[in-house]
């Protein structure tokens, strides 16, 4: 795909967490399978904290947040299959 290739719109989805592995640059890697779109499974990704560091304690460890096997995800993908998650799915908020 050279620059001037359109990727199409992307926009934000929700899906569930079907698989997670452990990561060295991440901590956690992802599949999701979309709610929002039947049959689509994302490749790997990981999730948009992945980069920050967060720290805890002292002397201070790296905690980084985590999702679980069955989770509902804020996400996007790109048409390749690749993105990232934004954030846990809230259902108690009206």
């Amino acid at each position: 795909m050279d620059r001037s290739t359109s990727t199409g719109v992307v926009g934000i989805e929700r899906g569930e967490i079907v698989e997670k592995k452990a990561d060295a640059q991440a901590g956690y890697i992802y599949k999701i399978r979309s709610i929002t779109r039947d049959g689509i499974i994302s490749r790997w990704m990981e999730a948009v904290n992945a980069g920050v560091n967060e720290y805890k304690g002292e002397p201070p460890v790296r905690n980084k947040y985590q999702y679980s096997i069955g989770d509902e995800v804020n996400y996007f993908m790109f048409d390749d299959g690749r993105g990232m998650i934004v954030g846990k799915a809230r259902r108690d908020l009206e």
